[in-house]
């Protein structure tokens, strides 16, 4: 695909609940092979808004590295001038509704763990689809909503290169995906690398070092005292339910209708309709 070369940043941008915390962990493991820690991915890999001064100081040295981002695409973007290319990753919203739900109660938010709670985040989700969000202070609403974002990215951008990774296939053959990512943008990984990275980065293992860096209180990509007290009481991690996702087991048919018909011009881009 035609992308910018000269361009440092690999922007790996998608709506929360997507798969871009399983893409970090498998982008550092093609890398340098066996994580110890997720701290060290939080580093290799830099997030918008939260490390935008490392971004910074990461620019200064001409090399390539990935940015991850949740915002929508619009004028004025951070960094936009340095971005190579947008790997852009989108999950059925539908299940990254559900992973949403679980995230609010993995973070100590139990009011949302009742079917009240669960149906009023469903109905902002909807009621929010097309808001445009991007303030960078705010921690809720800079992604906007869910079709805005991913119309934004899909449709809307015409600037930025976009490479489109649906988290479901990604699932269904992680070896393909990454391997097609790596010939397209030319990212040097081996087929060893990618091959070990697959397996150091699948969904039991990442569970495993997730559980022992609450049961050891280990800062990074997982612990966190609300999510330890979460975890020993409710068996419940950020790690959860990954491909076993389905929202059919969990949304009412008729639900289900009103979200896809909120959402169908990114579901149609996104290709789940």
């Amino acid at each position: 695909m035609d992308f910018r070369k000269d361009k440092p940043i690999y922007y790996v941008c998608s709506y929360p609940k997507s798969g871009a915390t399983w893409f970090r962990f498998l982008m550092y493991t093609c890398t340098y092979g066996v994580l110890k820690q997720s701290a060290d991915v939080n580093f290799f890999y830099l997030t918008t808004r939260l490390q935008d001064d490392k971004i910074q100081e990461k620019l200064k040295t001409g090399k390539k590295f990935f940015v991850k981002s949740h915002f929508p695409y619009h004028e004025g973007l951070p960094f936009s001038e340095h971005i190579s290319v947008c790997i852009y990753i989108v999950r059925n919203p539908l299940n990254t509704l559900m992973s949403r739900i679980d995230h609010y109660i993995l973070e100590g938010m139990e009011v949302f763990a009742t079917p009240e709670g669960r149906d009023q985040i469903i109905q902002i989700f909807i009621n929010y689809a097309d808001e445009k969000g991007m303030d960078p202070n705010s921690p809720s609403e800079y992604a906007g909503g869910w079709n805005h974002n991913v119309v934004s990215w899909l449709d809307i951008n015409k600037e930025i290169p976009v490479y489109l990774i649906r988290y479901e296939d990604l699932i269904e053959d992680t070896v393909g995906v990454i391997s097609d990512l790596n010939s397209k943008l030319e990212l040097g990984f081996t087929s060893e690398n990618i091959e070990k990275s697959c397996v150091l980065s699948s969904f039991e293992n990442m569970k495993k070092l997730e559980q022992y860096e609450i049961q050891n209180e280990i800062r990074g990509a997982f612990y966190s005292p609300v999510r330890k007290k979460v975890f020993n009481e409710k068996n419940i991690q950020f790690i959860n339910k990954g491909s076993r996702r389905n929202y059919q087991d969990e949304i009412s048919p008729e639900l289900i209708e009103k979200i896809k018909t909120k959402l169908e011009k990114g579901m149609e881009l996104a290709g789940y309709l």
